[in-house]
């Protein structure tokens, strides 16, 4: 599929789809897309990668970019699972259960690395957008900060991780401009 980096790529793709799971799916293409751009044209280094906010304490650009690629592997190892235990269960998913990739965190070369795979498993989880009901039910474990599950659905958290995704995107650029 055509990288779908600029707004009006994503948006002459987004009038061409067939179901709400195919204009989520070319969405979440489009913010995983604009971030790999991102780490080849602003983000190039590791020192860039790894270089500690003097406004939020601690935060670094890698840490983000694990973060915001943690919704979508959790997302997509939920969906992936699921197809062995039947199409009528629910999609599991917990947030809160991350292994980190401390090697995308630092690296440079990791983090471009684990951005490409995130989408390479997004077109293939989803079949492009046509393999999954955006209605499908999720049952998410959350810890809030007691346990509880939530009623969800594919399509809202395909949504939540890509405006998530939109939302990182915006400060890292911004932070990366010195603009804030």
């Amino acid at each position: 599929m055509a990288d779908l980096a600029s707004s009006q790529a994503l948006s002459d793709a987004a009038h061409g789809a067939t179901n709400t799971t195919e204009v989520l799916y070319l969405v979440a293409r489009h913010f995983i897309s604009s971030f790999i751009d991102l780490l080849h044209s602003s983000v190039t280094t590791d020192a860039q990668l790894t270089y500690t906010s003097k406004l939020s304490s601690g935060s670094s650009i890698g840490k983000h970019a694990r973060h915001l690629a943690d919704h979508y592997r959790l997302l997509f190892e939920g969906t992936a699972r699921s197809r062995g235990a039947g199409s009528e269960s629910p999609l599991e998913v917990n947030y809160d259960q991350r292994t980190r990739n401390l090697a995308a965190e630092t690296s440079h070369a990791a983090c471009v690395d684990a951005f490409e795979q995130l989408r390479a498993q997004l077109a293939t989880v989803t079949g492009e957008g046509k393999a999954v009901d955006a209605a499908r039910e999720v049952r998410l474990h959350a810890t809030t900060p007691f346990e509880v599950d939530v009623a969800s659905s594919f399509g809202r958290e395909l949504w939540f991780a890509s405006f998530h995704a939109g939302a990182s995107s915006l400060g890292l650029r911004c932070r990366r401009r010195g603009r804030c």
